[in-house]
């Protein structure tokens, strides 16, 4: 930031120079200050109050800070300028300052008010910096598992879609496979990384249910199976049963597909 020096002696040359050294002296830095908020910025100010009023503020534009001149909410905000005129020491009058603020309306140079961001003051932003890294100290020690490579999500997409840092489960590793908790009190199920089951189970007749058939059955020795029997006089046969089959008991059986303990 630059310096003027007053003090020298001798006579200070108090031009119109000076005095444009002295603009830029302090508009240079402070534009650059206010350029950390961004474009379309608040930078103080510009509150809604009641009956949609919005109060008076400053607001960061192209690299420009502008005043803000409150008013009635309207969907754009547009630049005006005030030209100040006084006399010369020559009896003219010319303009000594332009005054250059947005306000709502439209013009030749209109934004959104919409799009104006409000930037939280430093200590605000600090206290959520904190509060950010220590919720990513926990997601990250929350999602080790998954980082380092040891963890499986399920992805309901196809693998084209799949978000960057992840990866496709290797072929021959897990797919068709399903996930099972692990269970120390079951032998199939204490060990992680055991594979087991198969994909297809045939019933055996003591896992089923007793049941039998109806129907014209008859053994090759010429008795009726399950009851059937003759008729007379002309020997056509009844309907009968079959035997009884099935254990009779409650059975397990295989009913998992082919899984992998985690």
């Amino acid at each position: 930031m630059n310096k003027l020096e007053y003090n020298n002696a001798g006579g200070f040359p108090m031009t119109t120079n000076r005095l444009e050294d002295i603009q830029e002296t302090y508009t240079l830095p402070i534009n650059g200050l206010a350029a950390m908020a961004g474009d379309l910025a608040i930078i103080s100010g510009c509150y809604e109050s009641g009956n949609n009023i919005i109060t008076d503020g400053f607001i960061f534009i192209n690299g420009e800070i502008f005043e803000f001149r409150g008013g009635i909410k309207l969907a754009n905000i547009t630049l005006f300028e005030e030209k100040v005129v006084k006399e010369f020491e020559n009896g003219t009058q010319k303009v000594v300052i332009t005054k250059r603020y947005f306000t709502f309306g439209t013009g030749a140079q209109n934004y959104k008010w919409e799009n104006f961001k409000r930037i939280p003051p430093l200590t605000e932003l600090l206290v959520f910096m904190k509060e950010t890294r220590e919720e990513l100290k926990i997601l990250k020690a929350q999602n080790a598992p998954i980082n380092q490579g040891d963890g499986i999500i399920f992805f309901d997409n196809i693998a084209a879609l799949i978000p960057p840092g992840y990866n496709e489960v290797p072929e021959n590793e897990w797919r068709g496979r399903m996930l099972i908790h692990i269970n120390r009190s079951v032998s199939e199920f204490s060990k992680v990384g055991n594979y087991g089951r198969s994909c297809t189970h045939i019933n055996t007749i003591e896992e089923m249910a007793p049941h039998s058939h109806n129907g014209h059955v008859r053994e090759d020795t010429g008795t009726w199976k399950g009851g059937g029997y003759d008729s007379t006089p002309n020997s056509t046969s009844n309907y009968g049963n079959t035997s009884s089959e099935g254990s009779g008991k409650v059975q397990y059986h295989e009913s998992l597909s082919s899984c992998s303990l985690y």
